[in-house]
């Protein structure tokens, strides 16, 4: 008598914030990138929130919230999902960056033959075509790229009018549903 074969659970002490993080960092070493900062991942996940927005109308992870920084959006919340990562799935590692201050944390998946991701397949076509337009961007191309959102033109036209810096969480409802999208929906709910 066969017994069927036994599947991978998908992994319940991990957040979906945490799942994406790795998904974003196996998606990038499966492009031949070995380690990502963390202001690639703080960026990928905004333009990852930012997409969904714009396309499917919603967020794609609900408890993320996005700060304004000079160098565009942070959030504490991925700093605080890291964490817990490492060792287990995530290996940290610094290295110098020449004309950098500061040295560059690197970050690459480990142990990752045990996890199983839990998004569906159309959350992976999603990501997988989100990722596609930006893991292979130089920081400095991504970071154009945040500021080329509508949150963070809107906030850049604030700081213009009052001449000061605006603090707080980003309003991510800035985005507005994606035109062709806004027109599919219309005609579908006809």
């Amino acid at each position: 008598m066969n017994t069927p074969k036994k599947e991978k659970q998908p992994n319940k002490d991990i957040s979906m914030l945490q799942e994406l993080i790795l998904y974003i960092l196996k998606f990038s070493q499966e492009q031949g990138i070995d380690n990502l900062s963390k202001f690639q991942i703080m960026k990928l996940v905004y333009l990852i929130e930012s997409e969904h927005r714009k396309y499917v109308g919603k967020p794609f992870i609900v408890q993320t919230k996005f700060q304004r920084d000079k160098n565009g959006p942070i959030s504490k919340d991925i700093y605080h999902a890291i964490e817990p990562l490492k060792g287990k799935y995530i290996k940290v590692s610094e290295t110098e960056t020449e004309g950098y201050d500061y040295p560059r944390t690197c970050h690459r998946t480990i142990n990752m033959d045990k996890f199983t991701f839990s998004f569906t397949k159309e959350q992976k076509i999603f990501l997988n075509c989100v990722l596609d337009d930006y893991i292979k961007l130089p920081q400095k191309e991504l970071r154009k790229m945040v500021y080329n959102t509508e949150p963070m033109k809107k906030i850049l036209k604030q700081e213009e009018k009052t001449h000061k810096k605006v603090h707080g969480d980003i309003d991510m409802s800035a985005i507005p549903l994606d035109k062709d999208v806004s027109q599919t929906i219309a005609k579908t709910s006809k």
